[in-house]
């Protein structure tokens, strides 16, 4: 399994996002310019490309690479032995 940061830069490269350098900081609405049907999209990528959901609870907290890393990187950690699909 790729680590959150890897899963991360290669879902927004599949989603055609040219950054050259990915910052933990970077907001995903304002510097990367993804509107709320392109978040749905990236979540959606994230899940069916790595087995990892978040939870729709968790959305508005994720405003930045950092947030959306730490979350995934979360649920590595608390789900390793299975699909990190969670309810």
């Amino acid at each position: 399994m790729p680590s959150a940061e890897e899963i991360v830069s290669e879902t927004l490269d599949k989603m055609g996002c040219s950054i050259d350098m990915l910052l933990p900081e970077q907001e995903l609405q304002v510097e990367l310019g993804l509107d709320s049907t392109e978040f749905v999209e990236l979540v959606a990528l994230v899940q069916r490309d790595y087995g990892v959901a978040l939870k729709q609870s968790d959305w508005s907290s994720i405003q930045t690479i950092g947030d959306l890393t730490s979350k995934i990187n979360t649920l590595l950690i608390v789900e390793p032995n299975t699909s990190g699909i969670t309810s």
